[in-house]
């Protein structure tokens, strides 16, 4: 089970953590990142699909994206799972998974 996704420059989302649980429902006013934080998995499970200036957020000095995913299997360590895509000209797409005791950004 997904128990944690941290945000950095994604789309609406310039720093946030998003818990979850069993069961998620997830409100807020139009504009707060609702649809952000499921297009982030989107983006996870097909990580060459959008460039650069699809998912950083509106911040012009922003160079990095970064998605962060911290899950739990049972009987497993926590794995984490990252991408990040640097650089407004392309730049590099990085995707690892490893196994984590937190979140480093």
């Amino acid at each position: 089970m997904i128990e944690r996704v941290h945000f950095k420059n994604f789309r609406a989302l310039k720093r946030a953590d998003l818990k979850l649980g069993p069961f998620n429902l997830i409100v807020g006013p139009n504009g707060s990142g609702k649809s952000t934080a499921l297009q982030a998995l989107e983006t996870l499970a097909q990580p060459g699909r959008f460039n650069f200036a699809q998912l950083v957020t509106a911040n012009p000095t922003a160079d990095e994206v970064a998605i962060e995913v911290l899950w739990n299997q049972k009987g497993h360590p926590d794995t984490a799972l990252s991408y990040h895509h640097e650089g407004r000209g392309g730049g590099r797409i990085g995707f690892t998974a490893e196994e984590a005791i937190g979140f480093a950004f």
